[in-house]
């Protein structure tokens, strides 16, 4: 097969969907099939993994809503260098609707992986979200990562016999390996990793480290992640009062954020919207307890005092004090390391990467 992988973000940035997306594509190629990324790039940030396939820089959209052309020129020019049997949308809106008039063009089909933002951003524009609504029609396959997206699509009208189901994966041993390495910051800590987004929740993670600090003098709370909202981060560890004990690492490679995980207490993800964390994953992979918000994809991954404890959104006592039961229990602690291990293999990456590919062949059938 000959597959284009369209998307919005991706690599020199780097998060979740950027990740996965780099290790998926990279592993179809390995499988023997001819693969081409287009994506925008940007000189900011530095690439965390090294690019082997072929892949076509298109210009950044400067609007989240209206400039779904950018892509479609970058896209017909690769097609003219590969010949793309079929395209994957990494995204909805902006790249569904530029896979629908590439169709239109050259009558290459297309699936769609929603991410999640691209319904948001279009919610209270109806022409956008009938135009989202035409592009997701004419897509041969749409491909949820967890039910809540599911559910994003079927209210669309699309209906479910063209929806698949396919959670992200974790690749276990690679994330097991590193408990072997030594972590950039010395034991014991709490993690958080997803950048200083005000949709993350960080700023809950930080104030539940606060109400606890003073209990457990050792303990320390590692974030990780590009600091877009830094400027509002340090002021709040500077009101709080905690400077020397909350460690800010803005860019860790692949292997020393797995040592940081295989080696922390427990881990944070307060987010505010979550469709489907990878970090949750490399959590349940590293055998550590998860606290988590109680919203969206964060449900199917964990059950509530199985592999951590679920809390309602925006609740930093709540949260401290699931840290407080965890941190005061080492029987419970390990019962929950435990279950986390192993809920960790019902994410496994080689058996999403067979999905994956099934969807292809089925589509090109």
């Amino acid at each position: 097969m000959r597959i284009a992988f369209l998307t919005s973000l991706f690599m020199p940035f780097l998060g979740g969907a950027e990740i996965f997306l780099h290790h998926l594509v990279k592993d179809m190629a390995g499988r023997g099939h001819h693969v081409a990324v287009i994506a925008p790039g940007s000189r900011k940030h530095r690439n965390a993994f090294e690019m082997t396939y072929p892949y076509v820089r298109a210009p950044r959209a400067r609007s989240k809503r209206y400039m779904v052309g950018n892509a479609l020129p970058s896209l017909l020019f690769a097609h003219l260098l590969h010949k793309f049997d079929l395209v994957h949308c990494q995204g909805e809106y902006h790249e569904a609707t530029a896979a629908y008039y590439f169709k239109k063009i050259t009558g290459v089909p297309y699936v769609c992986r929603p991410v999640g933002g691209g319904f948001t951003n279009i919610e209270n524009y109806p022409k956008l979200q009938k135009k989202l609504y035409k592009s997701l029609d004419n897509a041969a396959l749409m491909i949820a990562q967890c039910n809540f997206l599911r559910n994003r699509i079927q209210n669309y009208g699309i209906p479910d016999t063209k929806i698949v189901t396919i959670n992200n994966g974790v690749r276990i041993d690679e994330v097991r390996h590193r408990k072997l390495q030594e972590p950039r910051v010395l034991p014991p800590y709490l993690l958080y990793a997803g950048g200083l987004k005000s949709v993350k929740g960080y700023d809950i993670a930080v104030k539940a480290f606060s109400r606890i600090a003073n209990r457990y003098p050792e303990l320390k709370l590692v974030v990780i992640g590009l600091g877009q909202k830094k400027q509002d981060f340090d002021a709040l560890i500077d009101q709080l009062g905690f400077n020397e004990r909350i460690k800010y690492l803005h860019y860790c490679d692949r292997d020393a954020t797995m040592a940081l995980f295989c080696h922390a207490e427990i881990y944070l993800c307060p987010f505010r919207r979550s469709p489907f964390s990878n970090a949750n994953l490399e959590a349940l992979a590293a055998g550590i307890p998860i606290i988590a918000t109680a919203v969206e994809g964060n449900l199917e991954q964990i059950r509530d005092g199985v592999e951590g404890f679920l809390i309602p959104p925006d609740d930093a006592d709540a949260m401290a004090m699931k840290i407080e039961r965890i941190l005061d229990d080492p029987d419970l602690h390990n019962r929950l390391s435990t279950n986390a291990r192993k809920k960790s293999h019902q994410f496994k990456w080689k058996r999403m990467v067979d999905k994956y590919e099934n969807c292809y062949k089925s589509v090109l059938k």
